[in-house]
C-alpha cells in the first residue's frame, strides 16, 4: 500500500491511510474518479471513503477533484506520458510492487487503431499481494514430485488467479523444478531493477515485461524449463505458442477469466485448450478467492 500512497495527492493519501486496519488488508481496488467519491473495493463491493478514513455508502464520502485525478495520472507515468503510451493503449500502468492501475478517458484513434488516451477521467488501482501457501490446496494435484501437470486456473476478475500462480511458481521452484515466469504485465514478479519483489523461489527465471509469445520462445530456447507460468491467456497466437511448447515437453500453468464450467466452454480460447488436450487439470476459483473446484477436461466435457 505504501507504493500506492506515495503516488496520491495528500488529501487522498491521508484518507486512505486512516482506514481502519481491520479493513485495509481486505481492499482489492482503489477507485479514483473525477467528480465521484473516492472509493475502495472489498470482497467485490465498493465503499466510499470519508476524509477521516471511515467507510460509507453512496452518496457520502468526499469527491475527487479533476486536478487530483490528473496528478495521480502524471505520477503513474513519471511525468512522461509519451514513455508510457504503449501501456496506456493497453489500458493500464504497472506500479512498483506489482500493483496495476487501470486508466480510462477519451480514446484517440489513428487509422482505426487505438493510438492513445487523453482527458483521463478515472483510475482503478488493483492491489497486488503475496499470500504465501495460498496454493497449498491445489499444489499436490499440480506436482507429484516428478511431473508437473498442465494447469488452467479460471476465476472471475480480481478473484486471486495471479496470487495463486505466483505461489505455485514459488513452491515449484523451492522443490527444484526449473521454472520460467513470463510476466508480461509485471504483476507476477513485480521486478525492481531486474529483481523480483515477490518471492518466486530459487529456481525461477523471470521474463519481465516480455510479450507472452516472445517470452515462451526465449524460455524454451535458452532455459529448457520444466514449467512455464503465465497469466491470462488472451489470444489465439498465445494459444498456438503454448501448444507448440507443450509438444516440446514443457508444462504450463496459466490462467483465464471464467466464472464457472459453462463459462469456460463458452470462451473460444479456454474451450480450445480444454478440447485439444492441452490442459490436464482445471482449477476453478470462486469470487471469494477460495478454490471451489478441481476437475479434469474429461469431467467438464
Amino acid at each position: 500500500m505504501d507504493e500506492i500512497l506515495a503516488l496520491l495527492p495528500s488529501r487522498l493519501a491521508c484518507a486512505l491511510s486512516h482506514i481502519d486496519s481491520r479493513f485495509k488488508d481486505m481492499i482489492s481496488d482503489i477507485w479514483i474518479k473525477t467528480g465521484a467519491p473516492l472509493s475502495v473495493c472489498m470482497e467485490g463491493k465498493c465503499m466510499n471513503v470519508r476524509s477521516d478514513g471511515t467507510l460509507c455508502s453512496y452518496p457520502y464520502g468526499f469527491t475527487v477533484r479533476a486536478s487530483e485525478t490528473q496528478a495521480v495520472f502524471m505520477r503513474l507515468c513519471d511525468y512522461s506520458v509519451y514513455a508510457y503510451e504503449d501501456e496506456l493503449v493497453n489500458g493500464f500502468v504497472t506500479i512498483r510492487g506489482g500493483h496495476r492501475a487501470g486508466v480510462y478517458g477519451t480514446a484517440v484513434y489513428d487509422s482505426d487503431e487505438l493510438s492513445s488516451v487523453k482527458d483521463i477521467s478515472g483510475i482503478n488501482i488493483r492491489i497486488a499481494r503475496q499470500r504465501l501457501e495460498c496454493s497449498s490446496g491445489v499444489f499436490d494435484a499440480v506436482y507429484d514430485g516428478t511431473n508437473v501437470k498442465n494447469v488452467l486456473i479460471a476465476a472471475p476478475p480480481a478473484a486471486g488467479k495471479t496470487t495463486i500462480l505466483r505461489d505455485l511458481a514459488r513452491k515449484l521452484s523451492i522443490c527444484g523444478v526449473k521454472t520460467a515466469v513470463i510476466d508480461e504485465r509485471g504483476e507476477l514478479s513485480a521486478c525492481e531493477k531486474g529483481s523480483p519483489a515477490f518471492d518466486l523461489g530459487p529456481n525461477c527465471a523471470v521474463y519481465y515485461l516480455y510479450k507472452k509469445v516472445d517470452g515462451i520462445t526465449r524460455a524454451v530456447r535458452t532455459l529448457s524449463p520444466t514449467a512455464i507460468i503465465l497469466d491470462e491467456v488472451s489470444d489465439a497466437e498465445e494459444c498456438a505458442r503454448i501448444e507448440q511448447a507443450m509438444n516440446s515437453g514443457v508444462s504450463f500453468l496459466m490462467s483465464a477469466h471464467a466464472r464457472n464450467r459453462e463459462d469456460l466452454l463458452k470462451r473460444p480460447l479456454t474451450r480450445r485448450l480444454i478440447h485439444n488436450g492441452s490442459v490436464q487439470l482445471i482449477v476453478l476459483i470462486g469470487s471469494d478467492h477460495s478454490i471451489c473446484q478441481m476437475f479434469t477436461p474429461e469431467e467438464i466435457m
